[in-house]
């Protein structure tokens, strides 16, 4: 698992997990509670979520089949994001955890007189998060 996401993938579970002590692989513990979380993960191209599949970018040739519209509100509001990676973690401390890395997108509109095309909107990282 590359280091980025494996920090992320353990501030994840510290969060979500806090009676149980985990710490980082490479660090030392002082604690003989506290247990490593290790690196070792199973990465998948895809997923099927309510018989829609979802497609990692990091895994697809284009980005087009990774993108993800999710409904935040009663009042039609939508997050617009990346599915980067799909991935699971199995250890005995927490069992199987299953992630998907989103980057999600927030919608910019401006003035596109300027601009060729007819362009109305650009969508820019807003973060990326693990859920």
């Amino acid at each position: 698992m590359p280091h980025d996401l494996y920090y992320r993938v353990l501030t994840h579970l510290q969060t979500c997990l806090p009676n149980i002590e985990l710490h980082s692989h490479i660090s030392l513990s002082l604690s003989l509670t506290r247990i490593p979380l290790l690196s070792q993960t199973t990465f998948f191209d895809h997923v099927i979520i309510d018989q829609e599949r979802y497609t990692a970018s990091s895994r697809a040739v284009s980005a087009a089949g990774a993108l993800v519209a999710m409904h935040t509100s009663s009042h039609g509001g939508y997050w617009v994001g990346e599915l980067h990676d799909i991935f699971v973690i199995n250890q005995p401390a927490f069992g199987i955890q299953h992630f998907g890395w989103m980057c999600w997108f927030q919608h910019i509109e401006f003035d596109t007189s300027n601009y060729l095309g007819s362009i109305v909107a650009f969508y820019m990282v807003l973060s990326a998060n693990i859920y």
